[in-house]
């Protein structure tokens, strides 16, 4: 049967996705047989919006875009036993002031609110309890969706669990073992549930949805690009697949590029690679530059800029602390980057933001939200000990905590973020002004009760 409506549906004209649809309104399309598991939005190239649905039924459900009722497209089907689930998908045109899948209210882009980031959320269930006490991602969703912000970005790595696998460390990262819908139903949808209902995401990938990962459920569920790949061997082989296509996207006044850095290596520098991703940040720079975009903020996974504590130990002297970001630096390495004045990234995790006197982006890096967190560095500390930035740092901010982040636009082009704890309470404040910050209360020691090396 096709999708059927009414045409009585009325919409207050109103964006902010309050209850009962953005635009307001009811819906009034028959209703799926079975109502869809997840429903959500998702920001994508060039403010392109799509609205993307999981169901268990083996038929798309109808969509409800305004007064227009219109059946879902299959983005990817059953596959048995690793993804016995329906992901459905349909672009949502910019004059739509109202969606429904089902009975779920979609939350359409709200430019005046605030943007919460969270990243490296998964739960390691070698180290980790995964429930509420021993794994925070839940509450954090809880106290995301409580502040309504306008946009949720994710910054990559989604999946983490991998119980029972005894086949070794790489081994239980594959698809064979992380790579599988109760995995990814069990370590992000579930808890995201309560805030994928309140705003629309922007989705990062990391490296743990690289091509030797969880790369499938990825390409199932979050990638903006219409084709999925048919293997790991084509997700290896094929450049679109393996470095996804860089774009850029804006919502109210914050200028956004996006970047694939899941195959980035940290420490090694791979000539091919360094290659590939020279071309997209030149494909960024065009792009930018043709919007006569001037404070952008480039969002990726892995950070550029960065330190890793060495051996479990908390960073107390340089010599504990390696700079990370060796394929990106090198891609970076003779281009200018005048209009990107923030890297925002995961990849470590714990909360950071550093600037530095080259007049050179800041970096930022919200990896604490949900995997057993990295050591901080102790104030004072050195940085980087090698790269190009080394003896760069103007000021320097970090901690050890669960949590997520929430930037809001201030006044005359500068931009304020919160650091909030699991719970939603604030930690830290800063005042962001192009590539430089100032903190509202002095860095306190760093929380340092566990630890585990990036991955």
């Amino acid at each position: 049967m096709g999708a059927q409506c009414s045409n009585s549906v009325q919409t207050n004209g109103q964006s902010g996705g309050q209850q009962g649809g953005p635009g307001g309104g009811t819906a009034t399309c028959a209703q799926p047989v079975v109502q869809p598991k997840y429903t959500w939005v998702q920001l994508g190239p060039d403010g392109v919006l799509s609205a993307r649905a999981i169901t268990e039924d083996d038929v798309c459900p109808p969509i409800q875009l305004d007064a227009t009722c219109i059946t879902m497209d299959v983005r990817a089907s059953k596959a048995a036993p690793q993804f016995p689930v329906l992901t459905c998908q349909k672009a949502i045109p910019p004059s739509v002031t109202m969606a429904y899948i089902g009975s779920a209210a979609l939350k359409l882009p709200n430019a005046t609110g605030s943007i919460a980031v969270v990243g490296d959320t998964g739960c390691n269930d070698v180290e980790q309890l995964c429930d509420t006490t021993g794994w925070p991602f839940p509450p954090i969703m809880q106290a995301v969706a409580r502040q309504l912000p306008g946009l949720v970005i994710h910054v990559g790595d989604y999946v983490y669990r991998a119980k029972g696998c005894t086949a070794g460390t790489q081994a239980c990262k594959t698809i064979a073992f992380r790579d599988q819908w109760n995995v990814w139903e069990n370590d992000f949808f579930i808890p995201a549930k309560p805030s994928l209902e309140i705003a629309p995401w922007l989705f990062i990938r990391g490296n743990h949805e690289q091509c030797t990962e969880s790369f499938v459920g990825w390409f199932r569920f979050f990638d903006s690009g219409a084709q999925i790949p048919n293997s790991q061997a084509d997700c290896l082989n094929n450049p679109a697949f393996n470095f996804t296509v860089p774009y850029t996207v804006s919502l109210g006044k914050m200028q956004m590029a996006v970047l694939d850095s899941s195959a980035a290596s940290d420490t090694k520098i791979v000539a091919a690679s360094v290659s590939a991703y020279k071309h997209q940040f030149e494909q960024l720079t065009e792009s930018i530059n043709a919007q006569s975009w001037n404070d952008v903020w480039l969002i990726t996974h892995r950070p550029t800029w960065a330190c890793i504590p060495f051996a479990g130990n908390p960073v107390t002297t340089g010599e504990l602390c390696s700079s990370s970001g060796a394929t990106l630096q090198a891609a970076l390495s003779a281009l200018p980057l005048t209009n990107i004045n923030r890297f925002l990234s995961g990849h470590i995790h714990f909360f950071n933001i550093t600037s530095y006197s080259d007049n050179g982006p800041a970096q930022l890096i919200v990896g604490n939200g949900g995997d057993k967190y990295n050591y901080a560095r102790l104030p004072g500390t050195s940085y980087i000990t090698s790269g190009p930035r080394s003896s760069k740092v103007l000021s320097d901010s970090n901690f050890s905590d669960y949590g997520f982040a929430l930037i809001d636009q201030g006044p005359q082009g500068t931009w304020n973020m919160e650091a909030l704890d699991a719970q939603g309470q604030a930690i830290r404040s800063y005042a962001l002004t192009g590539n430089q910050f100032t903190e509202s209360a002095p860095d306190p020691m760093p929380v340092v009760d566990q630890h585990r090396s990036p991955n």
